[in-house]
């Protein structure tokens, strides 16, 4: 692995990493921009673009997170793309879902211990998906509620999500 970190004043994200190397033989690529230090002085949105690549999964976020964190915080648009997010999800240690190819968009945001995707939209696989989804993490049991459409739906594109295999 290669880390770089740069401080480029007189830009919009002068604070600069880049994090380079490989996983599991995959090339991986890590971003994070972030605004000037002096914005870390006091309360207010502190701007960030972050990006990730592995092998063929894309990751970017571009928004603002609350500073000093908190719970609260969290505004930035992200889009993923990828073959499958299997791969990904089972490095990260989250449940596995098996899907075909995936490029989709959404305003993410955190509010409290609950996390929205506002304005979801793109494709998976055949299937075109919009809408809005929560994921309440402060109860007893996680909580998901949304409301999500679709103008072109093939379900075996779907079924990655309830344990099958797609197709």
């Amino acid at each position: 692995a290669a880390f770089d970190a740069q401080l480029q004043p007189g830009t919009e994200l002068p604070l600069r990493a880049k994090l380079t190397g490989t996983v599991e033989g995959k090339p991986l690529e890590l971003r994070a921009e972030g605004g000037a230090v002096g914005d870390l002085s006091g309360r207010a949105d502190y701007p960030v673009h972050l990006s990730a690549m592995m092998d063929q999964t894309k990751a970017d976020a571009r928004g603002t997170v609350a500073w000093p964190l908190d719970r609260n915080g969290l505004h930035v648009t992200l889009s993923v793309a990828g073959p499958d997010p299997s791969e990904v999800l089972r490095l990260l240690e989250l449940p596995e879902i098996t899907l075909p190819p995936y490029d989709l968009r959404a305003q993410l945001q955190r509010d409290g211990a609950a996390w929205r995707l506002k304005g979801l939209s793109g494709r998976v696989g055949d299937s075109d998906v919009a809408g809005d989804i929560a994921v309440d993490l402060g109860g007893e049991r996680p909580k998901v509620d949304g409301s999500l459409h679709s103008k072109v739906l093939d379900l075996d594109d779907l079924l990655g999500l309830v344990g099958a295999e797609p197709g």
